[in-house]
């Protein structure tokens, strides 16, 4: 079956997936349970169904920029890691992290309404429809396990909105507040006359300071600094600082930290240039707004870890990790499948036929 191509559909609606298709050939023991979370089992066939789809995901829109499907998956990600290794790692970690939230879901009062369920159960009856027996093996891809991993999905993205719900959403100006400032930097990088581009040589780095200090001397008795800025040839980048910023020089910010409104820095050195800044308002009402933005997310993202690793410590979680070798990316392969795709296909079978059948490829969503 080397170079068979073969094409499911992976999923549909509940949990936002996509259609995909598949290459190569190869099994796995889809009632191996690779993992248990107290009392319920992760099977090897619900961990193959999860990872094809999200190595679909990957192998179509990301292979080419990462040198292809063979180098993505072989390329090492740390500690002596492939990609491969790395993604059914978290796959199944996922996994874990879905039948613990569902051992709580009461502490929540979260259910699956009959709506929710009714559609979990037509989309993964129609999967199983729009797909030959041959490509659901492949997947792992039985009713069961599709409409088993949707409403595991589904549960999960509640209990994540219900528990983040909790988090505390009010933060004050003081908190988030980003001040404004204008800089101009003088680079390191300069424009030969052919176009082409070339960093400075010592000397003419010395040169550059100089030009900077000279700037900076001078542009702290102007009260415009971008006017100013531009009327001698420069260019003023319009930014905003605050708490934890360390652009464009962390030194820069702490003597911006220090300045009032129209105070102007010193020169600072970077990797790629001088810096000459200016504070420019005490409160720069967007970027705060922003900064507010992230708090927010950053104090849900830490109130689910609170919660969802306690519960984790909490329960008894197994694995066995042998069997993660049985799901091997390089014999099998997924690639999602397109309108594009459909389109060529439909073409080609016309072409070889002589007919406008419908191709068998077809997937409903």
């Amino acid at each position: 079956m080397k170079g068979l191509k073969k094409r499911a559909a992976v999923l549909a609606a509940a949990a936002a997936l996509a259609i995909s298709g598949v290459t190569g050939c190869g099994t796995v023991n889809a009632d191996k349970v690779i993992a248990k979370v107290d009392d319920t089992e992760i099977t090897t066939g619900l961990l193959n169904f999860y990872v094809r789809y999200q190595q679909g995901v990957y192998e179509t829109n990301y292979a080419q920029m990462l040198g292809g499907i063979d180098a993505m998956w072989s390329a090492e990600v740390g500690e002596g890691k492939t990609y491969e290794q790395s993604m059914k790692e978290t796959s199944v970690e996922l996994l874990k992290q879905m039948c613990v939230l569902e051992d709580h879901m009461d502490e929540y009062e979260i259910t699956l309404t009959e709506a929710e369920k009714e559609k979990i159960k037509k989309s993964a009856e129609e999967f199983v429809k729009a797909n030959k027996e041959e490509d659901l093996e492949a997947v792992s891809g039985d009713e069961e396990t599709v409409e088993r991993l949707l409403t595991l999905m589904t549960e999960q993205k509640k209990m994540h909105d219900a528990i983040t719900a909790k988090a505390d959403t009010e933060v004050s100006d003081d908190e988030a507040r980003r001040k404004g400032m204008q800089y101009v930097l003088f680079s390191f990088t300069k424009t030969k006359d052919d176009g082409t581009t070339e960093t400075m040589t010592a000397e003419e780095k010395k040169d550059l300071k100089k030009e900077a200090e000279a700037f900076a001397k001078s542009v702290k008795n102007e009260k415009d600094f971008e006017a100013f800025a531009e009327k001698n040839g420069y260019s003023a980048v319009d930014s905003s600082f605050g708490e934890g910023t360390t652009a464009p020089t962390e030194d820069m910010v702490k003597q911006l930290n220090e300045l009032k409104v129209g105070g102007t820095t010193d020169v600072f050195e970077s990797d790629n240039g001088y810096y000459v800044g200016r504070v420019t308002s005490e409160l720069d009402r967007d970027a705060t707004d922003q900064r507010k933005e992230t708090i927010v997310q950053e104090r849900k993202q830490e109130k689910f870890k609170e919660v969802y690793e306690g519960w984790e410590k909490e329960a008894d979680i197994t694995e066995d990790k042998k069997l993660l070798e049985k799901l091997d990316f390089e014999k099998q392969g997924v690639t999602l499948k397109t309108e594009e795709a459909d389109a060529e296909n439909a073409d080609a079978d016309s072409a070889d036929t002589g007919s406008a059948e419908e191709s068998t490829d077809t997937t409903e969503e």
